[in-house]
């Protein structure tokens, strides 16, 4: 059944076939811990495959009637006290969990199991010790709490917007401390309300502040990244009261070399987002911020050039957060002429790397080309004399042609049609 729900998850998907098949695999739960591992990987299998099939109106809605009753046998199946010492069946659960209200496309139930996830938290934080599974119940619910809260966006009353963010803050003066599972839950809680945020912004920073300090310990790092651009994004120019000390906190990051170079990458969408968030005010940190650019893309270059298998990963990691990261910068200071000189500067170390990353022998996927040419695009309309001298008008009718072979797919189309559009103006 496990690889079943893997492989061919139709199979059990099928609304004429899972009547008969959803009630006994919840029933299955209940059976020895080797059987109910698989049992909760079978669900997180149907669950991620789930979306492919919500066209289809009979589908959604046998799959949405049983969706409540899973996580109702998935939440018994995580407290069972005959695993022994094991932890695996209550992350596995867990997992599936999480898996099935992120498929689910009823807020009803996010709302339903964010109280159930809070009442069940504040419990285990009260009358657990500090054995590993009493820290891993915690972390689980933390994540399933923080997915519930995400499904929730633009639905959030004001009422649980506020009760979650005092159990988590409350967690932490307990704790006398932070994690990344909190700062977590706190990021999606901006990203669910919105500008509301901005209520909670001056009390919030206190515990970030706090985290950023902790830079031996990677995945509360990677949660600040998270905290910064999502609260960016929802409090925008507010934002700016705190961006010196989230620059010279990012900033410290890339010169952090007990970071992973994987980790440090989140670095530039930070910056991306900021710039967003502030617009104007992020002139003062341009001219400073490029020079670790231009040692980016400079790494990159050598990378590509060098062909090492063990840092492909990374070296398509780099391209893609560069791109997006001075997109967001694009248009975040496309109206702000203080900032033109600067731009237009940095924007022939910029044009230089998009031509040697999306040469063909590297086989560039075809979301970086898209990502590129839109980028160059932009740029050209939004300063058409202050780059003229080094755009290069083949490298742009390259990337055209490229991305001409695939316009069956709709964002690649737009583009091309777009840049076809700018290009036979501009001269």
């Amino acid at each position: 059944i496990c690889r079943t729900a893997e492989l061919h998850a139709e199979c059990l998907l099928n609304p004429q076939y899972s009547v008969n098949v959803i009630q006994p695999m919840i029933n299955a739960l209940t059976l020895r811990p080797s059987i109910s591992q698989q049992i909760c990987l079978a669900f997180n299998y149907l669950a991620e495959a789930s979306p492919n099939y919500m066209s289809h109106s009979q589908f959604q809605v046998n799959w949405n009637s049983n969706v409540d009753p899973i996580i109702e046998g998935l939440m018994k199946n995580a407290f069972r006290q005959d695993v022994g010492s094991t932890h695996q069946l209550l992350e596995l659960s867990f997992l599936a969990i999480i898996s099935m209200v992120y498929a689910t496309s009823s807020t009803n139930l996010a709302d339903k199991y964010t109280r159930t996830f809070m009442e069940l938290f504040k419990n285990a934080v009260g009358s657990s010790g500090s054995s590993e599974r009493d820290q891993i119940l915690q972390e689980c619910l933390l994540s399933a709490l923080q997915i519930c809260i995400l499904k929730l966006e633009g639905n959030i009353s004001g009422n649980l917007f506020q009760d979650v963010y005092t159990l988590i803050t409350e967690y932490f003066k307990y704790i006398d401390n932070v994690n990344a599972d909190g700062i977590y839950v706190i990021s999606s809680l901006a990203t669910s309300i919105g500008p509301k945020f901005n209520e909670k912004l001056a009390d919030f920073w206190v515990f970030l502040k706090h985290a950023m300090t902790k830079q031996n310990e990677p995945e509360t790092i990677n949660s600040v990244f998270g905290a910064i651009q999502d609260i960016s994004r929802s409090c925008r120019s507010e934002f700016a009261k705190y961006s010196d000390e989230a620059m010279e906190f990012l900033e410290a990051c890339l010169n952090n070399q007990s970071l992973s170079k994987e980790l440090r990458l989140n670095v530039f969408i930070c910056f991306g987002d900021i710039a967003l968030s502030v617009k104007a005010k992020f002139l003062p940190y341009l001219n400073h911020m490029f020079s670790y650019y231009q040692m980016a893309y400079e790494a990159g270059l050598n990378l590509s050039e060098s062909g090492a298998a063990d840092s492909l990963d990374y070296l398509e990691q780099l391209k893609d957060k560069l791109i997006e990261s001075m997109t967001c910068i694009v248009h975040a200071l496309c109206d702000v002429q203080e900032a033109a000189s600067t731009l237009v500067g940095h924007f022939r170390y910029l044009f230089l790397f998009i031509k040697r990353t999306c040469e063909r022998r590297l086989n560039p996927t075809v979301e970086y080309l898209r990502n590129c040419l839109a980028l160059e695009i932009d740029i050209i309309d939004f300063w058409p004399q202050g780059v003229a001298e080094f755009v290069d008008r083949d490298v742009l009718t390259y990337l055209v042609e490229m991305l001409e072979k695939f316009t069956e797919n709709q964002q690649n189309r737009q583009i091309v049609e777009y840049a076809k559009s700018k290009l036979s103006k501009y001269n």
